[in-house]
């Protein structure tokens, strides 16, 4: 199986368009890093207004990361937020 990032441009009218693709291992781990990162953050934001909103949020970010360290090579949970 091969994991590509597509870069689109999605203009306020009209369909989007895949201007760039990238395969590159190293970037791919660095992607999927900012995405987990990202989903902890929200997390964090939600829980600073319920609790139980954060929990959720927290969850979600936890598969994430579970989901990508088993499809990004050398992508590890422990090392995925490093």
């Amino acid at each position: 199986m091969a994991l590509t990032i597509h870069l689109t441009i999605e203009p306020a009218q009209g369909r989007p368009v895949s201007v760039a693709r990238v395969c590159d291992p190293q970037i791919l781990r660095q992607v999927a890093r900012a995405a987990i990162l990202q989903a902890r953050r929200r997390a964090d934001v939600a829980r600073s207004r319920d609790v139980t909103l954060g929990r959720l949020c927290l969850d979600e970010a936890e598969q994430l990361e579970r989901h990508l360290s088993e499809l990004v090579s050398g992508l590890s949970t422990c090392s995925a937020v490093q």
